[in-house]
């Protein structure tokens, strides 16, 4: 995995929250997403707690990293999904990203009560 420490900043950016009900179901849409766009995929759990996870998805010159945003009292929980350029590789086209991102809420969408709180 690639560490993003050293001030990379993504491209595009994408802020959810759901009930933590539904985190299963996000993860799961998170793995069609990765298979369907032909993205390797890592999915760990950083903490006992169950939302404390870790999306790493990467392919070509696309890295894409999601992790807990929020500390929101039960019953719900945030993710932030970003969109970077793979360290030492040219950078996506912004169409690239955009139709990946289109993707991506099309496939959350399926997620019940997923709402987009923000998007950069």
């Amino acid at each position: 995995m690639v560490d993003h420490s050293e001030g990379s900043s993504p491209i595009r950016l994408l802020y959810v929250q759901m009930d933590r009900s539904e985190r299963d179901h996000f993860v799961q849409q998170v793995r069609h997403f990765a298979d369907q766009h032909r993205f390797d995929l890592n999915i760990r759990q950083l903490t006992p707690d169950p939302d404390e996870i870790f999306l790493y998805l990467a392919r070509d010159n696309i890295q894409f990293l999601g992790t807990k945003n929020s500390n929101i009292v039960a019953p719900k929980v945030g993710f932030s999904l970003g969109f970077y350029q793979q360290r030492e590789k040219s950078p996506p086209s912004l169409a690239e990203i955009d139709a990946l991102m289109a993707s991506l809420k099309k496939m959350l969408a399926d997620v019940p009560g997923l709402v987009i709180t923000r998007e950069e």
